[in-house]
């Protein structure tokens, strides 16, 4: 017979009289899970729509900056995929990349390319 080790969450009710208290155990349990940052910090869809690779940024400082996004969406609970994140990538290159866009769209099939394959397609890319 199999066991189950499931821990449960016990969050405290929020009355008037228990504010101060309820906030402080909420962070220590939103802290405990990994996902204080995000009430902290916020969360905005928009972030996603937004990204641009800057004219100076280089690759891999782009990709660090979709990643935190992505994976801030994530542990949002939605559920992007690798495909659509590689898509959004390649559409907001800068004009100077549009020929390796067409190479990498016409010889890579995106649906199987992991977002560190592609990062790294575009950095050899980029030095040649």
């Amino acid at each position: 017979m199999a066991t189950h080790d499931y821990t449960t969450f016990h969050f405290p009710l929020l009355k008037k009289e228990n504010y101060e208290k309820w906030c402080v155990r909420m962070k220590e349990l939103l802290c405990s899970q990994g996902v204080w940052e995000i009430v902290e910090k916020g969360y905005d869809k928009g972030d996603f729509k937004a990204l641009k690779l800057k004219d100076s940024e280089s690759i891999s400082n782009y990709f660090s900056r979709v990643k935190t996004i992505v994976n801030q969406m994530r542990r949002y609970g939605d559920k992007i995929e690798d495909v659509r994140v590689a898509e959004k990538i390649l559409r907001s290159l800068t004009p100077k990349f549009d020929y390796v866009v067409y190479v990498i769209e016409e010889s890579k099939d995106l649906d199987s390319m992991s977002i560190e394959k592609l990062e790294g397609s575009l950095q050899l890319e980029k030095e040649e």
